[in-house]
């Protein structure tokens, strides 16, 4: 009964004299027209390959007429010519490490800065010494005032480590 059910709609649904198979038809014909998209499928691969093959012979093109302006190099020319002066740096880490003892040994040791003239350097912890026990580290102060940490960092200046030493019999922060 239910087969002609469907008979039935599939007949009254369809123009007369017009039969129906849908087995035989797998898509409407009048949609899509395959062959035209496959041409266009094939004629786009054919473009990009055309293109692929004129950019290599376009590279080979120009690199052989890169190499025919290269003059080679002369057979006497000097080839150990130094640069203009500034160079860069072969060892950056290295040239950093012997400035950093250079500088750390000139100011930690005695030594002539002009012999004729007198001009001797000193270390740089001994001179922060003689600066504070000769007072140039502060403006004047009133006869009789001591130097406690907190005063100073109140008028905004952190006291010295040798100011700290005297303040706090030895012990250093």
């Amino acid at each position: 009964m239910i087969e002609d059910k469907e008979k039935m709609i599939v007949t009254e649904t369809q123009p007369q004299g017009v039969s129906y198979d849908p087995i035989a038809h797998a898509h409407e014909r009048t949609d899509i027209d395959a062959r035209s998209i496959l041409m266009s499928i094939a004629v786009l691969g054919g473009v990009c390959i055309a293109v692929a093959l004129a950019m290599w012979g376009m590279f080979h093109v120009l690199a052989s007429s890169a190499e025919k302006r290269d003059v080679a190099p002369s057979p006497v020319a000097d080839r150990n010519i130094i640069p203009p002066e500034p160079r860069l740096q072969a060892e950056p880490r290295a040239d950093m490490q012997e400035m950093r003892a250079h500088t750390d040994s000139v100011i930690n040791s005695y030594g002539w800065v002009d012999k004729n003239a007198g001009v001797v350097r000193i270390p740089i912890d001994r001179a922060i010494d003689m600066a504070v026990a000769k007072g140039l580290h502060r403006p004047a102060q009133k006869s009789g005032a001591a130097i406690s940490p907190g005063a100073d960092t109140a008028a905004g200046r952190t006291p010295m480590r040798s100011e700290l030493k005297s303040v706090d019999s030895g012990r250093v922060r």
